[in-house]
């Protein structure tokens, strides 16, 4: 599998959805633990057309998917939308209850993503379970 994934011709509207573990970049704070090749597959997902639906939205915020037993939060879930398809999109946001609330479902929040779409635009939504970065199933 190419990663990241390459929809069929005349599919241009993709939305990928993962728990990457990887951070952007510009992730505030910065932590040193990180390695280059996790923000540059991150920056690869950019260069290969797909764009970050949170910060699409909310360019500024500091919002994080994930909190360790520290404190230290880290926004390792993320929705990327293709190019033609940021145009349709509506709200991205993060839910934080699932890892919140006293029977937590999990240790990261979920989030959620609305778009505005047409019946005439075909759109491949993928879920990406078990990718990796480096890896490919």
């Amino acid at each position: 599998m190419d990663w990241p994934p390459r929809s069929p011709p005349g599919r241009r509207h993709r939305l990928v959805l993962r728990d990457f573990n990887i951070l952007e970049s510009e992730h505030v704070p910065k932590y040193g633990t990180f390695q280059d090749l996790e923000y540059a597959f991150y920056t690869g997902l950019s260069e290969a057309g797909y764009r970050d639906a949170f910060r699409l939205l909310a360019p500024d915020a500091l919002e994080y998917s994930w909190v360790g037993r520290t404190g230290d939060g880290y926004r390792y879930d993320h929705a990327h939308v293709s190019g033609p398809l940021a145009a349709c999109l509506a709200d991205c946001r993060y839910v934080h209850e699932p890892r919140t609330d006293e029977d937590r479902l999990t240790g990261h929040s979920a989030w959620t993503v609305a778009l505005t779409l047409n019946a005439g635009a075909p759109a491949l939504f993928w879920l990406c379970c078990g990718i990796h970065p480096g890896r490919t199933a």
